[in-house]
């Protein structure tokens, strides 16, 4: 057999929330951060953070 290459890369989303933050707004968070990196292409890290969700408090 032959030797072969193979390139793999990933993009990854990152989603980081504060203790307090619900479940659905954690999920919301990761959602925007993976089509986030999937966006901006192969081989990057995409990082959102709780703060730049708009958070309404009032339940």
């Amino acid at each position: 057999m032959g030797r072969r290459t193979v390139r793999v890369s990933a993009s990854i989303g990152l989603a980081m929330a504060f203790a307090g933050t619900t479940l659905d707004e954690v999920l919301s968070l990761a959602d925007r951060a993976m089509y986030g990196a999937k966006a901006r292409g192969r081989g990057v890290l995409h990082m959102v953070e709780a703060e730049d969700q708009p958070h309404c408090s009032a339940r």
